[in-house]
């Protein structure tokens, strides 16, 4: 499954000022942080009453792997967000300034994920 690398774009509002220009990126992506968040809430829930009625860890670790598979199979491109980008001029060529590892570019890539652990 490839879903982090499938998403789509819509650019608008392309403001320029000599060799530094904004724009506004929409992005359309898989909803993770949907996923991960509803995950992590029946898994340790459901992992919590199975490990009270004695489950052995591998019982514990295949219900997590069976509770993901789902969510996975169940989620969708339904995230959007809108996020502004810098773009710098270098040689005639218009390149994106910089992005944040942690910053809201890469989290509307992730389907919000980021905003799970930040």
């Amino acid at each position: 499954m490839e879903y982090s690398a499938e998403f789509d774009f819509e650019l608008s509002n392309e403001e320029i000022d000599g060799d530094t220009a904004t724009i506004d990126v929409q992005i359309t992506a898989y909803n993770w942080g949907d996923v991960l968040e509803q995950w992590f809430e029946s898994f340790f829930e459901e992992a919590f009453d199975l490990a009270m009625a004695g489950a052995s860890e591998d019982e514990i670790e295949q219900l997590g792997l069976d509770l993901l598979s789902e969510a996975l199979g169940n989620m969708s491109k339904d995230y959007v967000d809108t996020v502004e980008l810098t773009l710098v001029r270098v040689g005639g060529n218009w390149l994106v300034d910089e992005i944040e590892e942690d910053g809201p570019f890469v989290n509307a890539l992730f389907g919000g994920v980021l905003d799970l652990v930040l």
